[in-house]
């Protein structure tokens, strides 16, 4: 489960969990790599996690000056079957990922610059075509910036989490609603790059100028984990 559970703290992407092997359709021809995250300081968000219908635990995201924190925690009935806990703290050009489940912690340090991005010190890495690679956190800022466009076309950002490469496809928002409020749904595929295997997303953005994301949905090897906003 604990897998799983990590693709809903922020867009994540689910290694060995691929749910499509072939092409996505209407592949995205436009990079979001230049777009600007709607990461606001001061911003704090919080999900509730249930995976199966079972609530699990709670995400937080939360924004200050200088970097943005996202977080995840198992609650007590959950932590029986698999405690997990996971951090990621996003700052100017620099990235730190805790994944903590079984009693062992997995720790990852990233460098991000315009060339590409390096994994624990090693050599530098760059994404195919070249640009600017993500955090988990600030792709979810950057899906929230182009949803504000008119019409915003499917498009495409590449994204590092815990050591890999992964892209993310954006589709076309269409209305929804969400809890009786208007909101956005976008729908998604995350893919690792070195995989042929893909995860389902779809992500809920309120309709509001801040597209908070009150909802997502994760379906990936017959498991679905979502996520709505707490009161």
């Amino acid at each position: 489960m604990h897998r799983v559970v990590v693709v809903v703290v922020g867009l994540a992407a689910c290694a060995g969990h691929g749910v499509r092997t072939e092409p996505l359709p209407q592949a995205a021809p436009t990079s979001l790599a230049g777009v600007t995250p709607q990461l606001v300081p001061g911003e704090r968000i919080a999900w509730d996690v249930f995976w199966q219908g079972m609530a699990i635990g709670r995400a937080q995201l939360g924004v200050d000056a200088r970097e943005a924190h996202t977080t995840f925690r198992t609650g007590a009935l959950a932590s029986a079957l698999a405690n997990v806990r996971y951090d990621l703290r996003s700052g100017a050009g620099h990235a730190t990922e805790v994944l903590t489940h079984g009693g062992s912690t997995e720790q990852t340090e990233v460098t991000i610059d315009a060339a590409g991005y390096r994994v624990d010190g090693a050599p530098e890495r760059a994404a195919p075509g070249g640009g600017r690679v993500l955090t988990l956190t600030t792709a979810l800022g950057v899906v929230r910036t182009w949803s504000r466009g008119a019409a915003p076309p499917p498009a495409f950002v590449w994204l590092v989490h815990r050591g890999d490469l992964y892209r993310l496809d954006v589709f076309s928002p269409v209305a929804a609603d969400w809890q009786g409020h208007e909101a956005l749904r976008v729908d998604a595929m995350v893919r690792a790059f070195d995989r042929s295997t893909s995860v389902e997303l779809s992500v809920w953005l309120a309709a509001t100028p801040d597209r908070t994301p009150v909802r997502f949905v994760v379906r990936a090897g017959g498991e679905r984990v979502s996520a709505e906003l707490a009161d």
